[in-house]
């Protein structure tokens, strides 16, 4: 799927092909940081819903704990967590896999694409 990614820029000049490269990365990189919030969002609310008492404290400090871990932690706590089913850990994991390429080796292997 990561090496079927192409970018028609023919008609574009040097400006806008940048732009258009930044703006995709940009875009993949804030659904990726939803995600992880998600993940946290729901970690946090089984952990705080199994209290008989919270304080906004205790909710803070929860956050605070899961906005410090990876996303494939966050994954593994959820998979444990949730009790989630084979596919649903698959599908997490791949969606790891791409937000780690597209965030660790995406311009490492693919600058040529912003150099004519």
């Amino acid at each position: 799927m990561i090496n079927n990614i192409n970018f028609s820029f023919s008609s574009k000049d040097d400006n806008e092909q940048h732009k258009e490269v930044y703006a995709y990365f940009g875009s993949a990189v804030y659904y990726a940081q939803v995600l992880e919030h998600q993940l946290t969002n729901m970690l946090v609310l089984i952990r705080v819903a199994k209290k008989s008492e919270v304080s906004i404290t205790d909710i803070d400090n929860l956050f605070s704990k899961y906005f410090s871990n990876t996303m494939g932690n966050l994954i593994h706590e959820l998979k444990e967590t949730y009790k989630l089913s084979e596919s649903e850990l698959k599908e997490l994991k791949e969606i790891l896999k791409l937000r780690n390429y597209i965030i660790h080796d995406y311009f490492k292997k693919k600058i040529w694409l912003t150099v004519k």
